[in-house]
């Protein structure tokens, strides 16, 4: 990975990305999902959604290594041949691609209800994908480089928020802590396990950073970290809104913001931070639109990214406005694409690995 004279991502940059793409989860409307799927258990989530990533991760760092400067579809086509290669690389882009649609409609309704209700969808849309496009084309390493420089502010505000609001939060609403019988925790497997997918799809970078063992060791700081907060904040979510407020309650972050107090003579504090989770959006947003795009141009062969940057936004832009009841779609098309993400892509390092082994 280091013959290549390009600039690389680093270990700070690479975590960085990852941690942003994996940790700002608590902040939109998956802790929401994962209260209806298993009540007060909801903090268990995200840690047995990282134990079943693992393996899979394990698996797919060996055929990185032994593949070297190739990337996750590269490794697809060498091992499934052309035909099946091309069906699983653009099956795993779609995904993906059904994501970006789904986080970026999310961002935009959030704002749009929380803020500005008066304020037509497109228009915060385009102010979203252009300065997506905007960040996408200054580079990968100008990418990670902002990832560097935001993300540990981002860090420090988030941990500020359960502090500031430790005096609001109720113990008992915790119990019972285990949520649900264990079976129904298992049933709901397949529903929550791929919340942590992005550990596996952004391998599609892996040539892009400078060694192995940065993109190894940048991945584990990136998961630890990203399975704290969301845990945490699953907690401080009960503790302050109590179980049964906190399955309807769709924008949980910003409601949790909008209960800090900062002294007697600071009122409406959620105002600075709105400015940081939006600041988190618009970047997690570039950071799927320049994986999207690097997806589908690897599965049709081809590296250029920038000409493809503006069309990606623009049908992710036009396919975003289409649901008029987006709240609908959210909770149930999204929980299905998990399932969906689970069965196809989970999977694939342990066949990749079965393949690689039989040729």
């Amino acid at each position: 990975m280091q013959n290549s004279r390009e600039v690389k991502l680093g270990i700070r940059e690479f975590s960085m990305m990852l941690l942003l793409l994996l940790g700002s989860k608590f902040a939109d409307t998956t802790p929401t999902l994962l209260f209806k799927r298993a009540k007060n258990a909801a903090w268990m989530l995200p840690i047995i959604s990282a134990v079943i990533m693992l393996p899979s991760f394990l698996i797919l760092l060996s055929l990185l290594k032994k593949y070297k400067d190739k990337n996750f579809i590269e490794i697809i086509y060498i091992i499934m041949g052309k035909y099946i290669g091309f069906i699983y690389s653009i099956l795993i882009s779609t995904i993906m691609f059904i994501y970006m649609i789904i986080i970026s409609r999310d961002v935009v309704d959030t704002i749009i209800t929380m803020f500005y209700p008066s304020t037509p969808p497109i228009v915060i849309y385009l102010l979203l994908m252009a300065t997506a496009i905007f960040i996408c084309r200054r580079g990968l390493t100008a990418l990670g480089g902002v990832c560097w420089m935001i993300v540990p502010i981002l860090v420090v505000t988030s941990t500020l928020t359960i502090l500031l609001t430790l005096p609001d939060m109720k113990l008992q609403y915790i119990y019972p802590i285990g949520g649900i019988k264990i079976t129904e925790l298992i049933q709901g497997i397949p529903f929550f396990a791929s919340i942590t997918i992005e550990i596996l799809v952004l391998s599609i970078l892996y040539p892009k950073v400078k060694s192995h063992d940065e993109y190894k060791k940048g991945t584990f700081i990136a998961l630890i970290i990203a399975v704290i907060f969301i845990s945490a904040f699953c907690v401080a979510y009960v503790l302050v809104f109590d179980t049964i407020a906190v399955q309807h309650i769709p924008f949980l972050y910003l409601e949790l913001t909008r209960i800090i107090r900062i002294g007697r003579f600071v009122s409406n504090s959620e105002a600075a931070f709105l400015g940081f989770w939006i600041s988190a959006a618009g970047l997690r947003l570039s950071l799927y639109l320049y994986m999207t795009t690097s997806l589908f141009l690897n599965t049709f062969h081809r590296k250029n990214l920038k000409p493809f940057f503006p069309l990606f936004a623009a049908l992710c832009l036009f396919f975003g406005l289409l649901p008029e009841n987006f709240s609908f779609i959210l909770f149930t098309f999204r929980k299905y694409l998990l399932l969906t993400s689970f069965t196809v892509i989970v999977p694939q390092p342990y066949l990749l690995y079965f393949l690689s082994k039989r040729k």
